[in-house]
């Protein structure tokens, strides 16, 4: 009796093993798959002449962790820090964010966009408000083995903050140019 049910689950382990296949169709779709990323960017402070605000040059580093929902689109949920640097004054800022990242073909190198909203909080005054941030970018992906990719890109970055010399709210813009290591 022993050897009948050891047998059977000898038998029966290959298809706990490859469960994991039936999750991908044919063409390659996703349903749910683990997707990550670490993002270094270096943020060229810009001034508007549309938004009341002003440039500050910024280092960024963030980490996505989300899903990918099929082949071509991923979303996740990301923080890192940001350290805002200017003449007199050096801030480190703690964003929080929800990342979207659309890849428009399936080839070894391929362009996408990445899209993130959220928050950030200043750590050095005990995680004060600062206010509301934006970020897309656009770029290429490489793909160096099946799980890992190296992206570059360049996009927008708006932060919302309040300025104590008058009472509405002033916008950090830069332009961002980010280098990332995806995890398919």
């Amino acid at each position: 009796m022993r050897f009948i049910i050891f047998l059977l689950l000898i038998i029966s382990i290959p298809s706990y093993i490859f469960a994991q296949d039936t999750l991908i169709d044919r063409d390659n779709t996703y349903f749910l798959k683990y997707s990550g990323s670490i993002n270094l960017a270096y943020d060229y402070g810009i001034y508007s002449f549309y938004l009341p605000g002003f440039g500050v040059d910024r280092e960024k580093f963030e980490i996505v962790n989300g899903v990918k929902l099929n082949s071509y689109m991923s979303i996740g949920i990301g923080s890192g820090m940001h350290y805002y640097f200017d003449f007199d004054k050096k801030d480190v800022w703690l964003p929080i964010f929800v990342n979207m990242k659309i890849t428009f073909m399936k080839n070894k190198i391929s362009p996408f966009i990445s899209l993130s909203s959220g928050y950030s909080f200043d750590l050095k005054n005990k995680f004060n408000n600062i206010g509301f941030l934006v970020n897309s970018f656009l770029g290429i992906k490489y793909r160096m083995w099946n799980k890992f990719s190296l992206a570059t890109g360049m996009g927008f970055e708006m932060q919302k903050v309040k300025v104590f010399l008058w009472d509405k709210p002033a916008y950090l813009n830069a332009m961002t140019f980010n280098i990332s290591l995806w995890f398919n």
